[in-house]
């Protein structure tokens, strides 16, 4: 693993979520760049293989489920790209 992010909103609470990421095109045994990608996190059973999610500390007043999320060989749906 070799980035976590400190993301709101991204545990199992309200159902399935799906987040936008930054993360590096590589098809046909090439680097295609960084791009944009409409990424699901979650289903109705909890995250999706490669997906980690742990959830930090409630704070005190914060309605706001903040979680520590990672990636390791997440597949991204094709239709997910963001054209630049």
């Amino acid at each position: 693993m070799a980035a976590q992010k400190f993301m709101p909103m991204t545990s199992s609470i309200g159902g399935p979520k799906d987040a936008v990421v930054a993360a590096r095109l590589l098809a046909g045994g090439r680097d295609h760049g960084v791009f944009l990608f409409l990424t699901p996190l979650s289903d109705h059973r909890g995250p999706l293989p490669g997906v980690t999610v742990r959830p930090l500390p409630l704070r005190p007043g914060s309605s706001v489920d903040h979680c520590l999320t990672s990636f390791e060989q997440v597949v991204l749906p094709k239709e997910g790209h963001a054209e630049r």
